[in-house]
């Protein structure tokens, strides 16, 4: 079969939503629509993943192999207001979108929850403004996604007072929004066994089962190193990378890049698909400042290094401070203001977000993985000229 540009449309679309819902994207949600079969066997064949066909609505349920950091809801603040959420999943799954009901219900309803729950993870403090606060975030999120639509009420003046009261309507999304397990959640032990229910009939050794996770790996993490491969995987892309890198290329926006012992996606242009590094934020610039710093520390080694670099805490923090010595006059007025100690935190966090760099806690190590060199800036020597000594107070992109 031809692949149509509709079809890399409708594979694109849903790899970066969440959901196409019919009046919020129509384009990209008719174009899965007409080519449902295909799109559908696809994912089930190279992904393992199963495609959700509700009324106006199409999901692909995006299973991780693994479960990462970045992956969370960005929304959210803390813990608790997780399992709020939840609660409040299990309050919208007992109402249809006729059944309007006010705030105080749900909270009601979220109380008796957690009261019937044997767990000590977490105590539910209604009094408290930090808990009516996190139940408010919760809310706010539920009605950004389309879960309930708000007809009355200010929700932002409940996490002072819990005499206010807002009316909803759930919506048609809400039984949609949790992914389809083969048992009841209380039946699970660990968070793993969330991540490969509903993929164990596939979940045979051998060609499908290495396809199948080496796709996960590949498409739902920023690099794939050589060594977070098992030797069947190993083996398995040693005798197909050719018709893996052929596959990405015809179905995607990316190009399958092999390099020493990394594998990565890249897009020949910028924002083609899904989140890119580097991106428009400044803390991305940094990073990209970092990594020529980095670079001109390895073309100095004597003896080379084999894969990563491996430095102390310490040592990360002082790279930090000559970073800001040689870049900061033309970074953004919050970052160049920054204490080192700050910016090496940030920093950081950033790079293993990206699997750029992996802190040690208990070695207190920082191990820079090669791949942070790829993708490097410096500033044209003509604007270091023009910028030292220049106080730049633009606030833009921090």
């Amino acid at each position: 079969m031809e692949i149509t540009e509709e079809i890399r449309v409708a594979i694109s679309a849903l790899m970066e939503n969440f959901w196409i819902v019919k009046t919020k994207q129509p384009d990209e949600y008719h174009a899965i629509k007409r080519n449902k079969t295909y799109v559908q066997q696809y994912f089930h064949n190279r992904f393992g993943y199963r495609l959700v066909d509700a009324p106006n609505l199409f999901k692909l349920e995006k299973i991780p192999y693994v479960a990462m950091s970045w992956m969370g809801i960005k929304f959210f603040k803390n813990k608790n207001t997780y399992s709020l959420f939840t609660a409040f999943l299990a309050f919208l799954e007992e109402r249809s979108p006729e059944d309007l009901f006010l705030i105080a219900t749900a909270a009601d309803y979220i109380k008796s929850f957690f009261l019937a729950d044997d767990s000590e993870s977490f105590t539910l403090k209604w009094e408290s403004h930090q808990h009516r606060s996190d139940f408010v975030d919760a809310l706010q999120y539920a009605e950004r996604v389309g879960l309930i639509s708000r007809l009355d009420g200010n929700l932002d003046r409940y996490r002072d007072d819990e005499a206010v009261e807002v009316l909803y309507q759930p919506t048609l999304l809400a039984k949609h929004y949790l992914r389809f397990f083969t048992k009841p959640l209380a039946e699970f032990s660990k968070a793993e066994e969330l991540l490969l229910d509903g993929w164990k009939e596939q979940k045979e050794a051998g060609p499908r089962e290495n396809l199948h996770t080496i796709n996960r790996k590949l498409f739902f993490s920023p690099v794939v190193y050589r060594d977070e491969l098992t030797g069947e995987e190993k083996r398995y892309f040693s005798n197909q990378w050719r018709t893996f890198a052929e596959n990405i290329e015809v179905h995607t926006d990316y190009q399958l890049e092999i390099y020493r012992g990394e594998l990565l996606l890249i897009a020949e242009q910028r924002g083609t698909s899904g989140e890119e590094y580097p991106d428009q934020k400044a803390v991305s610039e940094i990073a990209l400042h970092f990594g020529s710093l980095v670079r001109g520390k390895v073309l100095n080694m004597t003896e080379r290094p084999d894969f990563s670099i491996f430095i102390t805490i310490h040592e990360f923090n002082e790279w930090v401070t000559e970073l800001q010595d040689e870049f900061r006059h033309g970074w953004h007025k919050n970052w160049r203001l920054r204490e080192t100690e700050q910016l090496a935190v940030e920093l950081l966090a950033f790079l293993e977000d990206w699997k750029l760099a992996r802190y040690d806690e208990v070695s207190y190590s920082v191990e820079l993985y090669p791949t942070i060199v790829r993708v490097a800036g410096e500033y044209p020597r003509e604007f270091t000229v023009k910028m030292q000594g220049l106080e730049v107070d633009d606030d833009d992109n921090q």
